[in-house]
């Protein structure tokens, strides 16, 4: 069983993870694996794209294609085939 200050230590330093991990997220997560976002969830809020490795919105790609008539085609070239928008 814990004395008193042995679970004031604790308590202290759980609340300091919990408040520091909060600003650690709302400053920014630096990524080292995979994000799986799964099916409900979405990327949301995305600033517009200032690099060619930054992520963009679908409004962003819509509007930067310009209305471009885009074809799909297969490896033998003998399929092609408009891409519905």
């Amino acid at each position: 069983m814990l004395n008193k200050k042995q679970f004031l230590m604790i308590s202290c330093f759980s609340i300091f993870v919990v408040v520091f991990g909060l600003v650690g997220v709302a400053r920014g997560v630096n990524m080292g694996s995979n994000l799986n976002m799964q099916s409900a969830y979405k990327v949301l809020n995305l600033p517009t794209p200032t690099n060619p490795f930054d992520a963009a919105t679908k409004s962003y790609v819509d509007s930067a294609l310009g209305g471009a008539n885009l074809w799909a085609f297969s490896t033998s070239y003998s399929n092609l085939q408009p891409v519905a928008p």
